[in-house]
């Protein structure tokens, strides 16, 4: 049975398969059993199993060993577990891996690789002398001493004869020097386009810093053509593999269409990678709001390895670089950041995405953003009321209990970075948010205690694709510098698990084929040296992803049935 067709199967769909592979009255074959070991099931009916029967791609039977192994044929591979955990495989919901591979390529000028801004100055400097455009990736002033300040002056003080763009972490702020802003056009009389803009200082002119994605796409091309020697097939292959290494059988793009190089082949890297003959993942996501128009033109052609799922907007910017809208000001600073609509545009997008009959995902990191977006979504429903649009917002950092259950009666559900919490946990608490705010980043506990069926993601390349460090975040809410922040937000292993497979699958429609190890199920597995539910909470992150199926094809193995590891 091929894997191709529909990704949006109904339960009696499932049915259906279930018996198929059954055979038509006949004792089916397995193709492979897994079993002697610990089978996590991510659903909470039945959390654990013994055995586990593969059949032409899909999962045949769990349970007991005695009533799996009756599917054991002549040609059945049997793979002894020893100790080791099979879980469903990985559903990364919000990443962006064409983005990470290209960043991965670029100067490192990131906050673990350089503690100052004169090791900046002197890894910038070094790259300028080669005399080709310098692109840097990773700076991020919220995670260095004084948090200082880049643009014209800095640059510029390290060359006017190349064009310079630094990229900050979030992927939401660019620094450029002028011989960069002078060969992308940009000048004083430039407008701000879309969702976006160009800094400018108290007289109105320029500073060299460029917000959200239309800006800094913009000052891209006074790079010239740097990204004609890249070869993006290969890069958008090598990211893939990647994220199957990780752990991960499915990712989520929220951001298709996005212009590297261009928005047709970013788009077309992606699907032709994952409908290769020996695909490392699946792909779905969102098509930047930008190109909303092809949405309809795309979905029709869905299939369970490449799905266009909507729309993605960008409400406001970055938490850290002090751009996420927010209700009251930044800590220390007379600034609330900054939405990138009026309401009445957002609804306006928003509702067009509604009536094309598809999900929106709303990227909001601070609280006036989230309750722009709820009013959105809101105002959608009201003007056309669907049953279960699964509506999404994306990060929802400076959440509260009011916001969240505000989402949870709409309908919407939220996605959340929770590596904010380790890795800026405590900038946030100490020097961007406040106390008082801060305890409820990413708050995952309230979102469970209010019934919200939720995820984590990464949100590469500002976070890493780890899922062992989200689910240990999850559960520890530990920061990188030490200390918890605030363990009330912590959630138990079992959700943990949920939020990164069978929850995942759901909050993108795709739960019946997907996400658990259930009969009828895609065999989208992975295999981990340890137990996640019987490890401690604080040892999590160091457990090993040992090998994904897709399918029940092993990934990185040559194609043989179900992927034998006997």
């Amino acid at each position: 049975m091929s894997e191709h067709g529909t990704g949006w199967l109904n339960a009696a769909a499932l049915a259906l398969i279930a018996g198929l592979l059954a055979g038509c009255g006949e004792q089916p074959e397995a193709d492979q059993i897994f079993l002697a070991g610990n089978i996590v099931t991510a659903n909470p009916d039945r959390p654990e199993v013994e055995a586990l029967a593969v059949r032409h791609g899909r999962i045949l039977a769990v349970g007991n060993r005695e009533e799996v192994l009756a599917y054991r044929g002549e040609d059945t591979a049997i793979t002894r577990l020893e100790g080791r955990a099979l879980l469903p495989g990985f559903i990364d919901p919000h990443t962006h891996p064409v983005t990470r591979q290209v960043t991965q390529e670029m100067i490192d000028v990131g906050p673990f690789t350089h503690t100052s801004m004169a090791s900046i100055r002197k890894t910038l400097e070094k790259a300028a002398n080669q005399h080709g455009p310098v692109v840097a990736f990773g700076y991020d002033p919220s995670l260095m001493e004084g948090n200082p300040s880049l643009g014209f002056d800095t640059l510029d003080s390290i060359s006017t004869e190349v064009p310079i763009l630094v990229v900050n972490l979030s992927g939401h702020i660019a620094y450029g020097n002028r011989k960069l802003f002078k060969a992308a056009g940009v000048n004083e009389d430039t407008e701000n386009p879309e969702g976006g803009r160009f800094l400018r200082d108290d007289q109105g002119r320029l500073t060299g810093v460029a917000q959200e994605v239309s800006a800094m796409t913009r000052l891209l091309t006074g790079l010239g053509d740097t990204a004609g020697e890249i070869d993006f097939r290969a890069l958008t292959r090598r990211s893939l593999e990647n994220y199957a290494r990780q752990g991960f059988t499915t990712i989520t793009v929220p951001g298709l269409g996005m212009p590297a190089p261009t928005p047709d082949a970013h788009i077309d890297h992606l699907r032709s990678v994952a409908r290769a003959d020996q695909p490392p993942v699946r792909v779905q996501g969102y098509v930047v709001s930008s190109q909303r128009e092809r949405i309809h033109g795309l979905i029709p052609d869905n299939d369970a390895r490449f799905r266009v799922l909507g729309m993605k907007l960008w409400a406001d910017g970055s938490t850290q670089g002090y751009t996420a809208a927010l209700e009251e000001p930044y800590k220390g600073r007379d600034t609330t950041g900054n939405a990138n609509y009026e309401q009445e545009q957002l609804n306006e997008l928003v509702l067009a995405g509604h009536r094309g009959g598809y999900q929106v995902a709303i990227h909001a990191n601070g609280d006036r953003a989230m309750k722009m977006a709820l009013n959105a979504y809101e105002h959608a429903q009201e003007e056309q009321e669907r049953e279960d649009p699964r509506h999404r917002m994306e990060h929802c950092t400076v959440g509260n209990r009011e916001l969240l259950h505000r989402a949870t009666e709409v309908g919407v559900t939220c996605s959340f970075l929770n590596q904010h919490v380790y890795v800026w946990g405590q900038a946030f608490r100490d020097d961007i948010l406040g106390e008082q705010r801060a305890r409820h980043l990413d708050a995952t506990g309230t979102a469970e205690r209010l019934g919200m069926r939720f995820t984590v993601h990464d949100d590469a390349p500002t976070g890493q694709p780890d899922p062992m460090l989200m689910l240990e975040t999850a559960v520890t809410r530990q920061m990188r510098d030490g200390g918890v922040l605030n363990a009330d937000e912590r959630v138990p292993i079992d959700r943990a698990i949920r939020a990164l497979t069978r929850d995942a699958a759901w909050q993108t429609h795709a739960e019946n084929d997907r996400g658990s190890l259930e009969a009828g199920k895609y065999a989208d597995l992975v295999l981990l040296d340890a137990n996640p539910r019987k490890t401690k909470p604080e040892k999590l992150s160091e457990i090993e992803v040992l090998a994904t199926w897709v399918a029940g094809r092993r990934i990185g193995q040559p194609d043989k049935p179900s992927g034998d590891d006997s």
